[in-house]
């Protein structure tokens, strides 16, 4: 009976595409093992697979609240206070979209400066080019990668798997 050899699924580039493909333990690498989750936090944000609080916000019994998608950094933390603002005649809360994560919100602006010129550039004038560009790409999987481990450190520890214990996964 041949022993089966244990594998880890990883998102990576395949033939100028994103593929998940089952990498055998033995052969995982760190660098592996972060462009997977470069990949997966790009395949988010297109998708709006991600949990920011403009996709988490338009799930459960308050839906129809704006208070539930506003940026938990930029606006008050008080609820109740937002709601009540949210309730005068011409309402501007900062929801926490995606552009408002790439573009404008302080929590991630010193890792908008890691950026490239170029990724900078793209990321405010046409931000759909910046998925044109091999290195942009690059840029923007580390920065969205970091954003993520910041905005939820309890979630990003359990997603980053220690290569000395892969085994045990």
């Amino acid at each position: 009976r041949a022993k089966t050899q244990q594998k880890i699924r990883i998102l990576q580039p395949h033939q100028g595409k994103l593929r998940l493909r089952n990498i055998p333990v033995d052969q995982l690498t760190a660098t592996a093992v972060g462009l997977g989750l470069y990949y997966r936090r790009l395949a988010q944000l297109r998708t709006s697979s991600h949990q920011y609080n403009i996709e988490t916000g338009r799930h459960g019994m308050h839906r129809h609240k704006l208070s539930n998608r506003a940026c938990k950094h930029c606006s008050t933390t008080d609820v109740e206070s937002l709601d009540l603002l949210l309730e005068l005649p011409f309402p501007d809360p900062i929801i926490e979209d995606e552009l408002h994560v790439l573009r404008t919100c302080p929590l991630y602006e010193d890792l908008r400066h890691c950026l490239s010129q170029q990724s900078k550039t793209l990321l405010f004038s046409d931000i759909g080019q910046i998925f044109a560009h091999p290195t942009t790409i690059g840029d923007l999987g580390r920065f969205l990668t970091k954003a993520h481990e910041r905005r939820f450190p309890k979630a990003s520890s359990k997603q980053i798997p220690n290569i000395n214990n892969i085994a045990k996964l």
